[in-house]
């Protein structure tokens, strides 16, 4: 058995209880018995890890030989192949890939950035309308490109990712000065337009 299995399944009781056992069993020597076990274990473990990080590279740069020799650039025999870009296989799926991506619309920027512009101005249109809101509140009166009816309807990871997205918008107009928070006595944050 490993030094590092055997410490292990020594380490399902702490090691001070190891320590007071060997104290109560046998009081001068227990002691010291317990710490050589357990120093004894610890070094062959660090050992045992130095062996295996060694192991790992060697087998990583037998990787790099056996890529580097093989005139076709395929290295196999751990599941899976990584091949040259400049193979003719390579170039085919390229050539594939870019004619079904041809296919789609373009990822347009701005669209993005209109996005989140048009909901900071939301956040702020709400807390301007319903003063002493929470960023939940304020989150759940927001429009989401959502399937669900209403907030309640929301998956709750859902709402975790619109309260965090609502929380971003509350920090960029605290610092422009646009609103206040203030913390009621129900312990949450409370904005308010300035």
């Amino acid at each position: 058995m490993k030094a590092k299995e055997i410490l292990k399944k020594l380490d399902y009781v702490p090691r001070w209880v190891w320590y007071m056992g060997g104290l109560f069993v046998a009081p001068p020597v227990g002691l010291l018995a317990v710490y050589l076990v357990f120093h004894a274990l610890d070094h062959a473990a660090s050992i045992e890890e130095q062996e295996e990080q060694e192991e790992r590279k060697e087998a990583w740069q037998a990787r790099a030989r056996r890529q580097r020799a093989n005139p076709g650039n395929v290295v196999s025999g751990d599941g899976y192949e990584v091949r040259d870009a400049g193979t003719e296989d390579f170039r085919a799926r390229g050539a594939r890939a870019n004619s079904r991506a041809a296919k789609f619309t373009p990822i347009n920027p701005e669209a993005g950035v209109d996005e989140v512009l048009r909901r900071g101005r939301e956040a702020l249109s709400i807390i301007r309308d319903n003063p002493g809101l929470c960023a939940y509140d304020i989150a759940g009166r927001m429009k989401w490109k959502i399937r669900a009816a209403n907030w309640d309807e929301f998956p709750v990871i859902q709402k975790w990712f619109a309260v965090g997205e609502c929380f971003s918008h509350l920090d960029y107009h605290l610092l422009r000065g646009a609103i206040r928070a203030e913390e009621g006595a129900d312990g949450l944050v409370h904005y308010y337009a300035v």
